[in-house]
């Protein structure tokens, strides 16, 4: 056989179907579909006596990777991953805004909101630097010392 999948992992699919044709020739399709968590691409070879066609398959060497999308799993895959890195870029965020929440400072711009005069505790109280409203909890409890 002319080449071998890489990289062999769990998403990935081979079939060969092959077979003569005369006393010395002989032909191999090979499909190759790949994806987690759904296939979303795909590519073959045929090989014969005379020659190998690729369709869809990039060869490196000994190695094939399949180059043609099937759309709906492509799809799903991209929003899938898209999706996931979107919510590990949010983990800082997230972290610096509950830090600066603790040290009594804006969430948004970070500006130090402790020790000022602030209007009554039920009114949220708005960040003299960028504009933003705090929380009323954190202000009361300062208010309240």
């Amino acid at each position: 056989m002319y080449g071998k999948l890489y990289p062999l992992w769990p998403g990935t699919d081979r079939k060969v179907v092959g077979g003569t044709t005369e006393e010395n020739a002989y032909w191999v399709l090979s499909i190759t579909s790949a994806g987690l968590p759904l296939r979303s691409l795909a590519g073959g070879s045929l090989f014969d006596s005379q020659s190998i066609k690729n369709v869809g398959i990039f060869c490196l060497g000994k190695h094939e990777f399949a180059l043609l999308p099937i759309w709906p799993g492509f799809a799903i895959n991209t929003i899938f991953y898209a999706t996931g890195l979107w919510l590990l870029g949010l983990i800082p965020v997230a972290v610096r805004r509950h830090i600066r929440f603790g040290r009594g400072q804006c969430r948004a711009c970070g500006y130090d909101l402790r020790g000022r005069e602030h209007g009554k505790a039920s009114e949220p109280s708005v960040c003299p630097e960028c504009g933003g409203a705090q929380s009323s909890s954190r202000n009361a409890a300062e208010n309240a010392r």
